[in-house]
């Protein structure tokens, strides 16, 4: 009797737990301690990668701003005027403005010895229709047609079309009503002009002012090129 009563005092003392193990609430406070510390980590994962997009975003905006600047300021210092709204022959979408250009070796002028470059929002970015550019920057100026009544006529092929800028729009401020030697523009991004300051500041885009001329018409030269 003295042994059952001795067994069953034993069974019933508290049992001592190891001193490494954790008990049920400490398991619970770790639980939630871990699952802080993961949300924290991947929100500044998200936003480290929502910076890297922005800044790739600024960078590609920075870029496509300088090179349509280049493009546009290149191709004005060859052109003779500059009319907003109108479509040089074999560019179909109205708006923008045209880069009215020279033939070579021709009079200046008169329409059909000159080619357009036109520039105008469309397709959700800024589109160039006109000639074609060879590789040594020179234009592929479409060719003269001749009518049967012996109208001649400045025909469409070799004119295309290419988005230059997407995710962007060009705008021309205070547009003259005439062609003219200048204009105002600014450039404005989808994306809220990202990384692009200057994209809210008009750029003045200068015509040639200047050509040299050959001799004119009648004083034993060929044709004159200021006529």
């Amino acid at each position: 009797m003295k042994l059952i009563l001795r067994l069953i005092a034993r069974s019933n003392r508290p049992r001592l737990r190891p001193a490494d193990a954790f008990t049920l609430p400490e398991l619970l406070v770790a639980s939630l301690i871990a699952a802080l510390i993961a949300v924290i980590t991947a929100q500044v994962m998200i936003s480290q990668l929502r910076e890297e997009g922005r800044l790739e975003a600024a960078q590609r905006n920075r870029e496509d701003f300088s090179r349509l600047n280049y493009l546009l300021q290149i191709e004005a210092s060859e052109a003779e005027q500059i009319e907003v709204g109108a479509s040089p022959p074999g560019c179909t979408i109205p708006g923008g403005f045209t880069l009215w250009i020279p033939r070579p070796d021709d009079v200046y002028g008169p329409s059909i010895n000159r080619s357009g470059v036109q520039y105008v929002n469309s397709s959700g970015g800024i589109v160039r229709c006109g000639p074609r550019v060879f590789r040594n920057g020179t234009l592929d100026h479409p060719p003269l047609l001749v009518g049967s009544d012996g109208s001649v006529s400045v025909g469409a092929d070799g004119v295309v079309s290419g988005l230059v800028v997407p995710n962007a729009s060009i705008t021309v401020l205070n547009p003259p009503l005439q062609p003219a030697k200048q204009i105002s523009y600014q450039v404005d991004f989808v994306n809220g002009n990202l990384g692009i300051a200057g994209a809210l500041e008009p750029v003045t885009l200068h015509a040639k002012s200047i050509f040299v001329c050959n001799p004119s018409i009648g004083s034993g030269g060929g044709i004159g090129d200021c006529q």
